[in-house]
């Protein structure tokens, strides 16, 4: 006999999440195409970020496609599936550390407005650990039972609490503040839409890295945290 299953909160947030990783990946795929057309002459370690970021986000995608298929069509009604889960899903971790190269990317442009290595530094190490702490995760997610998954609360807090204090946004808030020369120039205005920009991007994605941390805390029966794991690689791009 079937067991128990309440399909709204194990198999609609996947449903969900890939719906709106797709939103998220289309919208990128605009970003892409604007900035590839754009004429900008950034340098090559800036275009081989982009570049590496869109093709990590494209093989992510099509991955989690396969992983809905892989649900509701290979193993359509088989509910063992939900117990020992593929590798599409307990692998969302690393595809999250998209994060890791553009926090480092940030940090880069920390050092820059405030000629200091030391940030550079700590945001590097806060980086690589939360970035190792994701890798870990994802390993110990593939190996153990759906039923058990409380046990990775610990790691998944220190993936996304670290995640959330590394992305620099209030030094580059602050040091972006200490660049206005206090009149209304021309200057003024675009460190203020630098500011705006800064506010409104690394809001975004701290705010669902927090979201997601606390019903995967309250809730770790469940897929509802999927909702917000999934896309974060995404927000990052």
């Amino acid at each position: 006999m079937a067991p128990a299953l309440d399909m709204s909160e194990i198999l609609g947030p996947i449903v969900l999440a890939v719906v709106i990783n797709s939103i998220l990946y289309g919208t990128c795929v605009v970003q892409w195409y604007n900035y590839h057309t754009s004429g900008y002459n950034d340098p090559l370690f800036t275009r081989l970020l982009v570049l590496w970021c869109m093709i990590l986000d494209t093989t992510h995608t099509a991955a989690v496609t396969y992983m809905l298929w892989d649900f509701t069509v290979d193993h359509f009604g088989n509910y063992k599936i939900y117990q020992s889960l593929p590798w599409t899903f307990s692998t969302t971790p690393i595809w999250s550390n998209a994060s890791v190269p553009i926090q480092h990317f940030l940090a880069w442009r920390i050092k820059n407005l405030s000629h200091r290595w030391l940030w550079f530094f700590i945001i590097s190490v806060l980086s690589l650990g939360q970035g190792a702490c994701a890798f870990i995760g994802a390993v110990l997610a593939s190996t153990t039972a759906r039923s058990n998954f409380d046990t990775l609360i610990p790691i998944a807090e220190s993936w996304i609490s670290t995640a959330v204090v590394t992305d620099g946004k209030f030094l580059l808030f602050y040091y972006l503040r200490k660049g206005k020369t206090g009149y209304q120039t021309s200057v003024d205005h675009v460190i203020e839409r630098l500011i705006m920009t800064v506010i409104e991007t690394c809001s975004v994605g701290a705010v669902v890295c927090i979201v997601d941390i606390i019903v995967f805390t309250a809730r770790p029966e469940t897929n509802l945290h999927f909702i917000f794991a999934l896309p974060q690689g995404r927000i990052y791009t």
